[in-house]
């Protein structure tokens, strides 16, 4: 999508991913199927289409 990664979070989005596969893998011990990356990927990619937020800067630290 054109212009999308302008209003991407990276870091965040970086988080969640390796936070689903890391979870399972240690965790919950359950295998990352085909549906679970699908879902993954979808949401990911929602996220990278995402305008910004409206929250101030300085409140997030």
């Amino acid at each position: 999508m054109p212009g999308s990664a302008a209003w991407a979070e990276p870091d965040l989005m970086v988080e969640q991913a390796y936070g689903v596969l890391w979870y399972r893998l240690l965790v919950s011990g359950t295998p990352l199927d085909r549906d679970s990356a699908e879902r993954l990927a979808a949401l990911l990619t929602r996220q990278a289409d995402r305008r910004p937020s409206t929250v101030d800067e300085g409140a997030r630290n």
